[in-house]
């Protein structure tokens, strides 16, 4: 979590997308943990898997193909601020 959080305190365009404006409003570790701690509760967990379920299904009436081919992995895309995203190649290979 500190290297995600390190991240964002550099990251200008990574704030943007979490709508966080400033370095100051970057949560400090502390509060992660209470957070996590919180939704590690058996009652909190379940609700959040269930938002996940509720997310993915959405996913997956869209994309009917949805994890039949690749894997989900965001290593190769790069995300700027006005919300474009484009693919960066890894190693020469094309997508």
């Amino acid at each position: 979590m500190e290297s995600c959080l390190a991240e964002m305190r550099r990251n200008a365009a990574l704030r943007e997308l979490a709508f966080i404006a400033n370095v100051a409003d970057v949560p400090k570790p502390w509060n992660i943990s209470r957070f996590e701690e919180v939704l590690g509760e058996p009652t909190q967990l379940a609700l959040l898997r269930g938002m996940f379920e509720q997310l993915l299904k959405k996913l997956g009436s869209v994309v009917a193909d949805l994890g039949l081919h690749r894997a989900g992995d965001s290593s190769c895309l790069r995300a700027c601020v006005r919300g474009i995203v484009t693919l960066v190649p890894i190693d020469g290979a094309s997508n």
